[in-house]
């Protein structure tokens, strides 16, 4: 395991800016925010009372170690509760840096379309 990102521990935020969201996995791969404007909102009691890392879709973002950029084969696994489907295709994960292969899990209406493509 490369990466285990839970709400409920290791989330460490400013007036509800995710800065740092420690990997619980050994690997020690923490996801850190480097703009408090860009960062995911920490909600301690979103669903049924259990803490969330809320990601607007638009620029929220948080930036990963080196070597995230780049798979050649993984497992990804999200546990999310969308309140609605404003805009369809937007993405849930996105990993790449838009020069290597992309993998991309989008939301459309109730369709989860997982894609990996060379842009």
């Amino acid at each position: 395991m490369m990466l285990w990102l839970r709400a409920d521990i290791g989330v460490t935020s400013n007036k509800g800016n995710v800065t740092t969201w420690q990997d619980q996995s050994p690997q020690g791969n923490n996801a850190n925010s480097l703009s408090s404007a860009n960062s995911p909102q920490f909600n301690p009691s979103a669903v049924n009372g259990l803490p969330s890392v809320n990601f607007n879709g638009t620029s929220n973002y948080l930036n990963m170690p080196s070597g995230f950029s780049n798979f050649n084969g993984c497992s990804i696994f999200i546990v999310t509760l969308p309140a609605n489907v404003t805009t369809p295709g937007e993405n849930l994960i996105d990993i790449g840096n838009n020069t290597t292969d992309v993998i991309a899990a989008t939301l459309n209406s109730n369709l989860l379309l997982i894609q990996n493509f060379i842009p």
